[in-house]
């Protein structure tokens, strides 16, 4: 599905975000 393609690329992009803002 588009719906879960575009989900994963979503994700993909967030987590690494997340992952660089400091605490």
């Amino acid at each position: 599905m588009a719906a879960t393609a575009t989900t994963t690329i979503v994700l993909g992009s967030l987590i690494p975000q997340l992952q660089h803002t400091p605490r």
